[in-house]
């Protein structure tokens, strides 16, 4: 368990990393914005800006299962994975 001194410090880390989000989110802007920058950097700046207003973009799968629901009851009994205990 940590320290209160520890607890503390980590707080007024918080704190002044917050206080420069401002500025950080110009920087970003200013990078994104610039057409003399690299592209890598623009879209990384454009990235972490639309990332901090909205959100990482929920990721996706998609899947298709060929057994039913006896097979895999079955398998369970069997200790296997599908009806043919793979």
């Amino acid at each position: 368990m940590p320290e209160g001194g520890e607890v503390l410090f980590d707080l007024a880390v918080v704190e002044l990393a917050r206080s420069h989000a401002p500025g950080a989110i110009e920087t970003l802007a200013e990078i994104m914005s610039n057409q003399e920058a690299p592209p890598a950097a623009r879209v990384a700046a454009a990235n972490a800006i639309l990332d901090r207003g909205w959100g990482k973009p929920k990721e996706t799968v998609e899947t298709t299962v060929r057994t039913t629901l006896e097979d895999l009851v079955m398998a369970s009994y069997r200790g296997g994975v599908g009806a043919d205990g793979h």
